[in-house]
């Protein structure tokens, strides 16, 4: 159909091509390789691009036999017999108790340790159960945790601080979920939060995913137990869940909700306030620090004092509340809560779908003021 072949000559709706290439054409570049490369098999072409990285990798044939060879050592450390530093030579977290300086800081014992399995040593996918002669898959769950953080600096694994990582690794280790050769290395069973919390921060629903050795003799419901036998009265697991190997508990998240518990008193009128503060002595204020303006004894007295507990919050002061809560909702940029971020970073943007104010309860411990039981109100504010 208006195809004509003559003389090597393709001609179809006005587009003309040859079939006899030029030098330049066809081939060319697979030719100008193999020159490059010296040769046209997989071996000459990564020993090319060896050397072209700068020699890191010797040349001939003699030299790579006497190059040091990567094997593995004790405990599953990998080593390319040099002599030099590995990427696997690294301390533990300075933050878990791993470390001797921690266990001695917080009087952390640790369980006699027992010979290891050669699985166990390498830390492959299965590890042999104790005393059983069978090996147990490790596998990635989601553990989903409620802790009274009072006790805790946070979340987050740090160094000289208590903290709510640190107690669950150790519960995991006693356990016996993950190996020696992992304990104080999180990024070996894959460790991630949901979210981090503050010092004294309590969390009713955290979801934390990791690798752990689940027997195979054992449910979920068995190692969530397991693992709160081993934890603080003030930290537990709620469920255990077996998830994907590619879940990860921070960026497979949707959304995130705090509950922030504001004591009515922090509504007092601003006058009447000054007048409280100068009642315990609070005055002075030019040449206080502006970090912590407060001293302990100071607090304690504004905490316990009478007019404060009584202080009940007004409905307009509510509604005061709520419409400036308001206008946090949708996308804002809060780089002044960062640590130097620019306000065009992405990065400082969070999009806040509500941020609502409930009704105001009253604690339901009650704390005693001249020999008078007496009950703070807070007012519950979730974002």
């Amino acid at each position: 159909k208006g195809i004509t072949e003559s003389k090597g000559i393709t001609e179809s709706k006005g587009i003309t091509e040859s079939k006899e290439r030029p030098e330049e054409g066809k081939g060319h570049n697979t030719r100008k390789r193999k020159q490059q490369f010296g040769g046209s098999n997989k071996k000459d072409k990564i020993q090319w691009w060896k050397d072209r990285r700068g020699g890191k990798s010797p040349g001939s044939k003699e030299e790579r036999e006497k190059a040091p060879k990567r094997v593995r050592k004790g405990g599953g450390i990998k080593d390319w017999g040099d002599g030099g530093p590995n990427a696997d030579d690294r301390e533990p977290n300075p933050g878990s108790y791993a470390r001797q300086e921690q266990r001695d800081l917080f009087s952390i014992q640790l369980p006699p340790s027992e010979p290891q399995s050669e699985s166990a040593a390498n830390d492959t996918q299965q590890h042999e159960a104790p005393g059983s002669g069978t090996k147990d898959p490790k596998r990635k769950v989601a553990l989903l945790i409620a802790f009274v953080g009072t006790a805790y600096g946070g979340m987050q694994m740090n160094e000289s601080q208590r903290t709510i990582q640190a107690e669950l690794e150790l519960a995991l280790y006693k356990a016996k979920l993950i190996v020696k050769s992992n304990f104080g290395y999180p990024y070996k069973y894959a460790w991630s939060n949901s979210a981090r919390t503050d010092r004294g921060v309590h969390s009713c629903a955290q979801v934390c995913s990791c690798k752990i050795i689940l027997p195979s003799n054992k449910t979920t419901d068995d190692v969530r137990q397991l693992i709160n036998q081993h934890l603080p009265d003030d930290i537990r697991i709620l469920d255990v869940v077996r998830t994907t190997r590619n879940f990860c508990a921070r960026t497979s998240r949707g959304r995130v909700r705090y509950q922030y518990m504001l004591p009515s008193y922090l509504l007092f009128p601003r006058e009447s306030l000054k007048d409280t503060f100068e009642q315990v002595g609070c005055t002075d204020a030019q040449n206080r620090p502006p970090r912590d303006p407060l001293t302990d004894h100071e607090t304690s007295c504004l905490q316990q004092n009478r007019k404060f507990m009584e202080y009940r919050a007004l409905p307009e002061q509510l509604q005061s509340l709520r419409d400036a809560l308001q206008s946090f909702q949708g996308t804002n940029t809060f780089h002044n809560y960062t640590r130097g971020l620019s306000h065009k970073d992405a990065s400082a943007s969070r999009y806040i779908v509500s941020f609502t104010v409930g009704e105001p309860v009253l604690s339901p411990i009650s704390t005693s003021v001249n020999d008078t039981k007496m009950q703070v109100e807070w007012v519950p504010t979730q974002v």
